[in-house]
């Protein structure tokens, strides 16, 4: 069994923009989890999104939701938990405000590049 680790974190700089948050590897596979905090003195909302690896480099679509529009309060956080994930397929997030963390927690393993041409 693979360690569990910090695999990335981003700090919300530019509201209302998504970005990049985490790609798997190549030859790898990902279980995982996010943490999204909240820094603001107020509400937000955020998006997270898994993107597979064929549709990777676009915009999330309706499809890729794991959450979308969810209100974290002021000063908390919240967890998005065990996602799984194959090589080349990608995390990203989106909030309505600056002051916000997504940090991704999880073990990644030697995987056959299942999206190989």
């Amino acid at each position: 069994m693979e360690a569990i680790k910090r695999l990335a974190a981003i700090d919300i700089t530019t509201a209302t923009t998504e970005q990049d948050l985490y790609v798997v590897p190549d030859a790898k596979a990902a279980v995982c989890k996010v943490v999204i905090c909240n820094r603001h003195n107020a509400s937000i909302t955020y998006r997270l999104s898994h993107t597979y690896a064929g549709d990777a480099g676009s915009a999330a679509g309706a499809k890729d939701f794991l959450q979308y529009d969810t209100t974290l309060a002021a000063n908390s956080s919240a967890e998005v938990k065990n996602i799984s994930m194959s090589n080349a397929d990608e995390l990203r997030a989106y909030s309505s405000h600056t002051d916000v963390t997504f940090i991704v927690y999880g073990s990644e393993f030697d995987q056959t590049n299942v999206y190989a041409p």
